[in-house]
């Protein structure tokens, strides 16, 4: 959740007010990733998910969290609307779970939890 809030407040620090009095260079677009992530992050931690972090890199959102003693990484590709759901594993292609269109991603993760996803793969 740090990561979130850093990346938020680079985001406001980047506004600014012209000679005019005009506020300038501040996305608005940006809000409601950034309040979907974080009502994520809270779903996570209401699952039982710990050290829950997000990143931003252009288009990409990714949120890492340690569930059942195992690391997960939740990718949301922005620009591509699909959101993809993997365990980190010690070698180095990571183990992909489940790849969705985004909406219907969230959607299975509400109806069926972050648990039976995750236990469904196993």
């Amino acid at each position: 959740m740090k990561d979130q809030v850093k990346g938020f407040n680079e985001f406001i620090n980047e506004a600014y007010i012209d000679q005019e009095g005009e506020l300038r260079d501040l996305d608005l677009s940006d809000i409601p990733v950034m309040e979907e992530m974080s009502n994520l992050v809270h779903y996570l931690e209401d699952s039982g998910a710990r050290a829950v972090t997000v990143e931003t890199d252009e288009d990409i959102v990714t949120v890492r969290f340690d569930y059942a003693l195992r690391k997960f990484t939740i990718e949301v590709d922005l620009e591509q609307d699909i959101t993809t759901l993997s365990e980190a594993r010690r070698e180095a292609e990571p183990l992909v779970i489940l790849q969705l269109e985004s909406n219907s991603f969230f959607d299975l993760l509400a109806a069926k939890g972050l648990g039976k996803i995750i236990d469904s793969r196993l």
